[in-house]
């Protein structure tokens, strides 16, 4: 499952330059765990599939991170562009080709980071503060801000917020 969720998380980074480019990417005949494989040459043993077209998910603008929950749906980060307000979370039941994508939090700062962190809690990293959440029985429940007042402002060239947790 971990390189499953790699080569997803690769994949949808993958296809930001063609979201915001060009149409679509033609994908291979052969397949990535379930998913077309893409034209990209990758490290012996691995390969990128195609999660999604920006033809059939149009809400997709500049995705930035996602994460697999367990029951199999991915929440993806999509910065909206370089302008504050216009992120969002949404999600996508990969396992259905061609069914939309769903727009759980709108209206968000420049969101770039999301993932699992203690408790099982999901935390989401905007260019002002972090967020967490539970996902629960196919919905996000608890939202609540944890860290906020991060150094932000509208003319920081890259204003993005990374984070990571350790063992502790």
């Amino acid at each position: 499952h971990a390189l499953h969720k790699l080569l997803i998380i690769i994949s949808l980074l993958v296809l930001w330059p063609s979201f915001t480019l060009a149409g679509t990417y033609q994908p291979l005949a052969n397949n990535c765990d379930g998913f077309p494989q893409l034209p990209v040459v990758s490290i012996k043993g691995t390969c990128l599939g195609l999660v999604a077209q920006r033809t059939t998910q149009p809400l997709f603008k500049m995705p930035r991170t996602l994460v697999q929950t367990a029951d199999n749906k991915l929440l993806i980060v999509d910065m909206g562009g370089w302008v504050s307000g216009r992120g969002q979370l949404l999600l996508l039941d990969y396992k259905k080709p061609g069914s939309p994508a769903k727009v759980l939090l709108s209206k968000l700062n420049l969101p770039h980071k999301i993932l699992f962190g203690p408790k099982g809690k999901i935390y989401l990293g905007e260019a002002n503060r972090i967020q967490r959440f539970e996902w629960k029985n196919g919905e996000l429940i608890n939202l609540q801000t944890v860290v906020d007042g991060l150094p932000y402002r509208a003319e920081y060239l890259h204003p993005l917020k990374n984070f990571i947790f350790d063992a502790q």
